[in-house]
């Protein structure tokens, strides 16, 4: 092995990740042609533990393409292709990798995650056990070794409603004094809270106190911060202002971590638009092309789970989850030559990947929130598409947002100034959609509607979506998701979240940031 590959190997085994990754990219780029596996694979290995999946998966194909029989590469790649959503090479590499070698755990963890997103969830179960005998079965020990692992399983059984067997689990785990408590304590919130013993609370009081005196990094501070929202959800109902308390100082510790940039945001708002501008009038040679595929769009937290669970509570429907396929299969020249054949190929791409999901459904839904900057992309690439978007009080949404735990898939939570001039922007770019985009093939919910006048609004719903089978409540309890809203979902659908009345003190600075930013918008002429 080269001694510049040995080197990259040193520097990642000393947990030096960022400085692994610059030197294998410079090694990388230094071999113009005939890469050497030794460089493809040790740049991919980097990537991975960085984490940026994204070039892992890509340097992982390349690895692959050189050499198809190397177990590791074979391996991270099936983990990394299933990050980036490509479930069916996520699928085959997996079964690849458990055929060259059953006795290793990872494949089967891979397969796990796989079969609770396609909803098999027996056979997720049966994987995530197999992967747990392999690693000796000693569930408090992998616990501090393998957190992931015994959280995958507890989503497992939470979707197999064996709450007893979680609590049990977490009672198990509890004895151990050496583990964090936030994960067990985050699962538990959401299926029995009763569960949770007034021991448990003081323990996760004192690992706080224990955290803040070891030295600051992004391990402590995560943890720090995953403590308090639990402590923050514990006691939602029970004293709502010790509840606060602890949701802000979770948020204020994330807030050091996060890089959300409103100004980057708002420039890609103006990105969007223009491009969308640019490719309205192009017309794909299949005008149905997406028929049966419906994406629920909104803010998060403003009701896309619940509108998830009702479409799919019927029994052609299948619900996919949130799902960044599309900005995945986005070309990164896309924004600068949205050329009528890079279209063609995007909404060939989305369907070929969502099919391993949707299988033989009729209707396949994608309730990934944040597409609701891609509306008018998917209306173009995917005509036959239907697109719900859920609006919800902003007030509303931005209390139920600060009180979750979100650190990277949405990066703006932890300020009330940040979520402000998101839902500016978020207002904006609809109100441009709703100009543009043709009104049968986007429906807009009020949240607030939808749980006054449920009946009604299913039914406009259903007939929007073009739906034949009727709804079904007892189908709508058994809904499966792993978002936030997971297990509220799952209940009768209630009004008990409209009006919200937390961080009361935050609500007039709220309201200042969005009307400022709502102003701007009001000035701006997109066209220009």
């Amino acid at each position: 092995m080269d001694s510049k590959v040995l080197e990259i190997y040193k520097l990642l085994q000393n947990a030096e990740i960022s400085k692994a990754c610059e030197l294998a990219q410079s090694y990388y780029n230094s071999q113009k042609t005939d890469k050497s596996l030794d460089a493809v694979k040790v740049l991919a290995i980097s990537y991975m533990l960085k984490p940026d999946h994204r070039l892992a998966y890509l340097y992982f194909k390349e690895a692959y393409s050189i050499e198809e029989n190397d177990f590791e590469i074979i391996t991270n790649l099936a983990s990394c292709a299933f990050e980036m959503q490509d479930f069916q090479l996520s699928f085959e590499m997996a079964n690849k990798s458990m055929q060259k070698d059953p006795d290793k755990h990872m494949a089967y963890v891979t397969l796990s995650n796989i079969y609770l997103t396609t909803k098999e969830i027996e056979l997720a179960k049966q994987n995530v056990l197999k992967a747990i005998a392999i690693l000796g079965g000693d569930i408090p020990k992998l616990y501090s070794s393998h957190e992931d692992i015994i959280i995958l399983y507890l989503d497992i059984l939470t979707a197999l409603n064996e709450n007893q067997k979680i609590i049990d689990i977490f009672n198990l785990i509890k004895q151990t004094k050496r583990n964090s408590l936030a994960g067990l304590l985050h699962v538990l919130n959401r299926v029995d809270k009763s569960a949770i013993s007034i021991a448990d609370i003081s323990e996760a009081k004192n690992q706080i106190e224990i955290l803040k005196s070891m030295p600051d990094n992004n391990k402590t501070l995560l943890a720090r911060a995953h403590l308090n929202f639990c402590l923050g959800d514990y006691y939602l109902k029970e004293d709502p202002s010790i509840s606060d308390e602890y949701f802000i100082e979770g948020n204020s510790i994330i807030s050091g971590l996060q890089r959300f940039k409103p100004l980057d945001h708002q420039k890609r708002i103006i990105e969007t638009i223009k491009n969308f501008l640019k490719i309205k009038d192009y017309k794909v040679s299949n005008q149905e092309k997406g028929k049966g595929l419906i994406f629920i769009t909104g803010l998060p937290r403003s009701g896309t789970t619940l509108a998830e669970s009702i479409v799919a509570s019927n029994n052609d429907t299948c619900a996919g989850g949130e799902l960044d396929v599309l900005r995945f299969a986005i070309p990164k020249d896309f924004i600068n030559e949205p050329t009528l054949e890079k279209i063609e190929e995007l909404g060939d791409a989305y369907i070929n990947t969502t099919n391993f999901l949707r299988k033989d459904k009729k209707y396949f839904v994608d309730k990934l929130p944040q597409n609701f900057e891609l509306i008018g992309l998917i209306s173009v690439c995917l005509p036959g598409a239907k697109i719900i978007n859920m609006n919800r009080k902003f007030w509303d949404v931005a209390i139920s947002q600060f009180q979750q735990y979100y650190v990277r898939n949405v990066p703006y939570t932890s300020s009330f100034f940040s979520m402000a001039i998101t839902a500016a922007n978020y207002e904006f770019i609809i109100s441009q959609y709703e100009k543009q985009v043709d009104p049968s093939k986007l429906l807009q919910i009020n949240y607030e509607e939808l749980v006054l006048n449920k009946t009604e609004m299913i039914h406009q719903i259903y007939n929007f979506c073009q739906i034949q089978s009727d709804y079904n409540s007892q189908e709508r309890s058994k809904h499966i998701s792993k978002t936030a809203s997971s297990s509220q979902v799952k209940g009768e659908i209630h009004q008990k979240s409209l009006n919200k009345n937390n961080f009361a003190d935050y609500k007039e600075r709220f309201m200042d940031a969005y009307e400022m930013q709502k102003s701007f918008w009001i000035s701006k002429n997109i066209e220009n």
